[in-house]
């Protein structure tokens, strides 16, 4: 994951979404969806939303 820095993007941390195989982000919202395949045998939506880097 990164942040904007003026025109240096930094690095804050990473994630680990295991069989998002697509992502997309809402530019109105911010909001970030990870569609994936197989979770306990269902296919699941997973929504995060942006937090304040300290």
């Amino acid at each position: 994951m990164f942040r904007e820095n003026g025109k240096v993007l930094v690095n804050v941390g990473s994630l680990s979404m295991p069989h998002a195989h697509t992502v997309s982000v809402d530019p109105d919202t911010h909001l970030v969806y990870f569609p994936l395949q197989n979770l306990n045998g269902k296919p699941v939506l997973r929504i995060m939303e942006p937090s304040e880097v300290n």
